[in-house]
């Protein structure tokens, strides 16, 4: 399960340059925003948790849909991906409305997109998000069921997300307080404005769809996990969509100031090759020390408890309330886990 996690996030890290490319960005661009997406070790708690590739696969699923948009391919095969993001995962909803997002602007920019056409086309994009959306609320619990007089304090969470991540781990500054999580906020926001004001065409509307992918998922964790205070907005298995959504304006000012630089095109592209490599590497060196206790948490100690251990606590298994332990040890013995 592991591997197809990576696996997974593999082919992710190909589709978004591949998006990126559609779009038209230089491979100045897509490189840096490849390499930090794809090797950071802030993902660590989403890429080393195998039931966590639901949230992965659902980006793969967002990452055709966008591959589709760009290239202009059938509507009814956006669709498709769009259904696909939604059934994989909660926050999959999102997917139909970037990409409706994407037809208004579309036709914003082209009056001769405008009219009945659009709309429909629109709709169609954001029925299987609608529906699935609507089984969630009906079907599931959660806080969505007991939201009085907590909107303030999901605002107060989806807000908190979106100015620390993922600045923050790239920084690698802890946001301790609200001072901090606004620095953040304003660098980050002063990057999104910069990024849209330069781009034009395509890339100004990929960016536009990220970042709305990227609040909307600001909006759903807020509902969703308000509950478990501030400090868990920057947890690593929050950072993979906040990442998505903002690597791209990176690579994008990364590409648009090394451009700037007056020297010939084989001396930038060989400052880039160093920069980019030595970015690499230095991510790299990051997962020792975060995945390590990870491992242990997850991994080791659950196992001596639940396998080895002669006389384990008899309420719940550790990290996981719902679970109690007689259940547990039914269940290894049922499937054979070991």
């Amino acid at each position: 399960m592991i591997a197809l996690v990576w696996l997974t996030h593999a082919l992710n890290v190909a589709l978004l340059g591949r998006v990126m490319r559609t779009c038209g960005m230089r491979w100045a661009s897509v490189v840096l925003a490849q390499v930090v997406f794809g090797l950071t070790a802030a993902n660590y708690e989403t890429l080393c948790w195998s039931v966590q590739w639901s949230a992965v696969l659902s980006v793969t699923f967002m990452l055709l849909a966008l591959d589709a948009f760009f290239s202009d391919e059938p509507t009814w095969r956006q669709v498709g991906w769009v259904a696909s993001s939604a059934l994989s995962f909660s926050r999959g909803v999102l997917t139909g409305p970037v990409l409706a997002l994407g037809v208004v602007l579309q036709g914003a920019s082209d009056p001769g997109r405008q009219g009945a056409g659009r709309l429909r086309r629109a709709a169609w994009l954001v029925a299987p998000s609608v529906a699935v959306a609507g089984l969630i609320l009906v079907l599931s619990s959660g806080n969505h069921h007991h939201m009085g007089g907590h909107w303030a304090d999901a605002a107060v969470y989806g807000l908190w997300y979106l100015c620390a991540n993922p600045t923050h781990a790239l920084l690698a500054v802890e946001p301790y307080g609200w001072h901090t999580v606004a620095v953040l906020g304003i660098l980050k926001l002063g990057l999104i404005g910069w990024g849209l004001m330069r781009s034009s065409g395509r890339v100004r509307t990929l960016f536009v769809m990220l970042v709305a992918f990227e609040v909307g998922n600001a909006v759903l964790l807020g509902i969703g996990r308000f509950h478990t205070g501030l400090p868990t907005t920057i947890a690593s298995r929050y950072q993979y969509a906040s990442l998505l959504g903002s690597m791209p304006i990176l690579g994008f000012a990364f590409s648009t100031l090394l451009g700037a630089v007056p020297v010939p095109n084989a001396v930038r592209g060989l400052v880039a090759a160093v920069i980019l490599g030595a970015l690499g590497l230095n991510l790299v060196r990051d997962w020792r020390p975060q995945i390590e206790p990870f491992t242990d948490w997850r991994g080791t100690q659950s196992r001596r408890i639940l396998l080895e251990d002669p006389d384990p606590p008899r309420d719940a298994v550790p990290g996981i309330p719902g679970l109690p332990m007689d259940r547990a040890k039914v269940l290894i013995e049922t499937y054979r886990l070991h």
